[in-house]
């Protein structure tokens, strides 16, 4: 079984309002559902997600738009038909976005449900394990970025002893892949997620960077 790791970023994507979701977080729920691969998500991610997710698709640019449509014809710019065909475009993005917000936490909710991922809780290795990576110069700047890789990385061992070796992670924040911008390994976070038998990914594709046919061996 093919394991896969995720985090805040990868709920963001997944429950962004449809016009604006990412395809491959997407594909990822569908490969999980299908029985094809194994979502694993810390359950503090939920809570950490919801804010972006609201705060980002606030309708902000829809009160501008009402003000330059109110421009546009009063200057004569825009004429009657252009006009009252914009406003119902806007009244429907509005709608819609409205009705995806009130669902955000009933969808934040469901994650747990969905076959084929576990929303697991940080247990007191995990949490342990994070307060030791405090006292080590791995360049992460957040508290929050040392739970979320104590997680990922005591998941992984545990899957290990089960007898689990294709395990990943996909992880877009910069500040917990293992190279830099020049693509120079971090070699301390490198060494670790490869103790643990971990590839990292930069995105939810599964291919950035190629994983080895051999690996972990």
């Amino acid at each position: 079984m093919k394991h896969i790791f995720v985090e805040t970023n990868w709920v963001v994507d997944y429950v962004m309002p449809a016009y604006r979701q990412e395809l491959p977080a997407a594909e990822l729920v569908q490969d999980a559902q299908a029985g094809k691969v194994m979502l694993h998500l810390p359950a503090c991610c939920l809570a950490e997600a919801r804010h972006p997710i609201l705060t980002h698709n606030q309708p902000r640019v829809v009160t501008l738009f009402r003000q330059f449509l109110k421009w546009g014809a009063a200057i004569g710019r825009i004429d009657a038909a252009d006009l009252a065909s914009s406003r119902k475009t806007l009244e429907i993005f509005e709608k819609e976005l409205k009705a995806h917000l009130n669902k955000v936490d009933s969808i934040l909710q469901g994650i747990s449900q969905i076959p084929g991922v576990e929303v697991f809780a940080l247990n007191d290795r995990m949490l342990k394990r994070a307060a030791d990576f405090s006292a080590k110069n791995l360049g992460l700047r957040q508290t929050f970025d040392l739970a979320i890789l104590a997680a990922v990385l005591v998941r992984c061992e545990e899957l290990k002893a089960d007898g689990q070796h294709d395990l990943n992670f996909c992880e877009q924040d910069s500040d917990l892949q293992p190279w830099g911008k020049d693509n120079n390994s971090k070699q301390t976070l490198l060494a670790l997620y490869n103790a643990a038998g971990v590839w990292v990914f930069r995105d939810f594709t599964l291919s950035d960077p190629p994983k080895p046919s051999n690996w972990p061996s």
